[in-house]
């Protein structure tokens, strides 16, 4: 499956972008700032 996540540098954002990662799932992020854009493993 694939997302796609606008405002993914956002607290909640990036909370989806790493939950939908852990399942397995492909995941196309829009931001603002790439540079804000933070995710650990």
């Amino acid at each position: 499956m694939q997302i796609t996540v606008f405002g993914a540098s956002s607290k909640t954002g990036s909370q989806v972008i790493q939950q939908a990662l852990n399942r397995g799932y492909q995941v196309v992020a829009y931001v603002r700032e790439a540079a804000k854009l933070t995710l650990t493993d």
